[in-house]
């Protein structure tokens, strides 16, 4: 597992983000399972293995970016962090905004939303955005930055703000550049070129980090309400497939589950 050098937590002490990061980062290793036995999880539903597998696969996305983004904090790359702090916040962000979704479901108990339910999962696994790369051009992946917006106005936390900042120096724009890799200073003779703006670090790496703390922490969050839910979101997709009539002859129905 990366940690933080010294230097960065002697440097940005504020609320100890350096070491929550690292102790969540520690409790994400520990979520890690080899496979998902979908048919353990629900003998005719696919909903709770996609549940199950969406958490996994974002699991270990996060698990990756996050210790990407702690080693080139370490370097005080500022362009690579904050393009991999928004990776983490984006991937928490789409698991986060399922799990809220199951939650719901379940709290409805009605047949009714399995079908939504059903699809958000299958663009979230399986969707694309360029055609070439589609597996099914039916399937288009899901607007992340719509669902940032949407949860930072509903659980009223800085998801968008975290999102904007970071972009700012993502993207090849004033931040992203001039701000970057020239020193202050607006002289029309001599422009001084740098590796990093010691003005714009701090700002930026503070982000990094907020982002980067927030983010395994939803991740966190995403896995206790998949504990709490998934069980009971099994048991209404079974249902609705039984009231569908379309439950297999040969199993019996309501699931036996230990």
């Amino acid at each position: 597992m990366e940690h933080f050098d010294d230097s960065v937590k002697r440097d940005f002490p504020e609320h100890n983000t350096p070491n929550d990061i690292e102790a969540a980062l520690d409790t994400l290793h520990k979520l890690k399972v080899a496979e998902c036995d979908g048919l353990a999880l629900s003998p005719v539903s696919k909903l709770p293995a996609q549940v199950f597998i969406l958490l996994q696969a974002g699991l270990r996305r996060t698990i990756e970016l996050t210790e990407a983004a702690i080693r080139e904090v370490n370097h005080r790359h500022m362009v690579t962090s904050a393009l991999l702090a928004r990776g983490t916040l984006e991937t928490s962000c789409l698991l986060w905004d399922v799990m809220r979704q199951v939650e719901s479901v379940v709290e409805k108990d009605d047949t009714a939303h399995v079908k939504e339910l059903l699809e958000t999962l299958s663009k979230s696994l399986l969707g694309s955005k360029a055609k070439d790369m589609m597996v099914d051009e039916s399937i288009v992946a899901r607007n992340v930055l719509t669902i940032i917006e949407r949860l930072s106005k509903k659980l009223s936390v800085p998801l968008e703000g975290f999102y904007s900042r970071l972009s700012e120096f993502a993207h090849p724009n004033y931040h992203g550049m001039m701000a970057t890799y020239t020193q202050e200073g607006f002289d029309a003779a001599t422009k001084v070129f740098c590796d990093c703006r010691n003005t714009s670090e701090r700002a930026l790496l503070l982000s990094a980090l907020g982002a980067l703390a927030t983010s395994c922490s939803i991740v966190i969050e995403s896995f206790r309400i998949a504990a709490a839910r998934l069980e009971a979101a099994a048991v209404l997709a079974e249902k609705e497939i039984h009231e569908r009539g379309t439950w297999p002859p040969d199993e019996p129905y309501p699931v036996n589950r230990p």
